[in-house]
């Protein structure tokens, strides 16, 4: 698969393949079908500005994969929020009472959000959506099918060097979030780390699909980065949660509210051990950095591939 179009093709075939997957699951609800789409929606996202598409298409391309994006995600944090809490439960340590409290509120908070997205996102707007990355795919290989070898030669080193220039850029973004985390707790830095780990994660997934090899390790190092820090993410957004149920008794339950500041208590010391073991394992991520930060010279592209 040496030519830039099939290449490029390909990548997004597997992508909207990934997505499209996941449709049917949707429109039953299923849970763990809305965070595969999502995670697919993020991954073409990254894919999209490589294309070499047309600004005309290009651009709405991303506006509505992101859209799509932050609408899974509210629907999946309350999924999420939801199977924390059953493991809560499973520790037969906390009220059942405050736990059940919190699973009726996830409940009804989700079906406002899927009342919502009957009109925001509704199958209609997925399957347009599929249908215009399954024209942007077909345009390609269109055009890899009619292109004379030497020209196929020449986009291939320039999708390579705009893939390669695409890693170094989310690496020195990751690089510069890494760096202003330390060992202070600060949720803000934290989010940040967690968001760039995985658009460079997404990015080198795509390198590696180029046939350049050598990324296996580090994408291992993202993943486990992406999971830590997605845990604790989830685990702050929960705590959110249960101060807020706190706040909302009236009148004041002491007694479950003495039972919720355990649970907050308890999921804070959660956060700063998971916290710790980032700290432990930051220089595994600045070393992923470092190996992706620079462009090979070999990839850039020559002066007769760009004139």
């Amino acid at each position: 698969m040496a030519a830039s179009s099939k290449t490029r093709a390909a990548a997004l075939r597997k992508r909207l393949t990934a997505f499209r997957n996941e449709l049917a699951g949707l429109k039953d609800g299923d849970a763990d079908a809305l965070h595969r789409a999502r995670v697919a929606t993020r991954r073409l996202r990254e894919l999209v500005p490589l294309l070499h598409l047309t600004p005309g298409d290009s651009e709405p391309l991303t506006r509505r994969l992101r859209k799509t994006t932050r609408r899974f995600g509210r629907l999946r944090e309350l999924d999420v929020l939801t199977r924390l809490v059953e493991e809560l439960r499973a520790r037969e340590i906390y009220s059942s009472k405050a736990l059940d409290l919190m699973t009726a509120a996830f409940a009804r908070e989700r079906a406002l959000l899927k009342q919502r997205m009957k009109t925001k996102l509704t199958p209609a707007k997925l399957r347009r959506l599929s249908a215009r990355l399954e024209d942007a795919a077909r345009h390609m290989e269109t055009a890899d099918a009619s292109a004379i070898p030497r020209n196929n030669d020449r986009s291939d080193r320039g999708w390579r060097w705009a893939l390669e220039a695409r890693v170094a850029r989310r690496s020195t973004q990751l690089r510069g979030a890494v760096d202003l985390t330390g060992p202070l707790y600060r949720r803000a830095e934290l989010h940040d780390v967690r968001i760039a780990v995985k658009k460079l994660r997404y990015a080198l997934e795509l390198w590696q699909e180029t046939g350049r090899g050598g990324a296996s390790a580090d994408l291992r190092t993202l993943k486990a980065s992406q999971d830590l820090l997605g845990r604790l993410h989830d685990l702050e957004v929960l705590i959110e949660w249960v101060r807020d149920a706190q706040a909302s008794f009236a009148p004041p339950d002491l007694s479950t509210w003495r039972v919720f500041g355990v649970l907050v208590r308890d999921l804070e010391n959660e956060c700063r051990r998971l916290h710790a073991h980032y700290i432990t394992n930051r220089s595994k991520l600045l070393k992923v950095c470092e190996r992706t930060a620079e462009r090979p010279e070999s990839l850039a592209p020559s002066r007769a591939a760009v004139s």
